[in-house]
């Protein structure tokens, strides 16, 4: 899924977000976001890729 909004800060400045959503998590770029903070999220999104993923803990309850 992508889409976009718009709005305007307390201080009058008009905010654009473009974003992504998909099996790689959500990843938002805008003109407030940090671009330390957008290399920060795609490295998380690439080491959380490489992780195999986590398997059921199997329990049995007698009765």
């Amino acid at each position: 899924m992508e889409g976009s909004y718009s709005y305007l800060d307390p201080n009058g400045e008009l905010v654009n977000i473009h974003y992504i959503a998909d099996e790689n998590g959500f990843r938002p770029q805008g003109n407030i976001i940090h671009p330390a903070i957008s290399s920060y999220l795609q490295n998380l999104q690439v080491e959380s890729v490489k992780a195999p993923p986590a398997q059921p803990e199997e329990s049995v309850r007698k009765v």
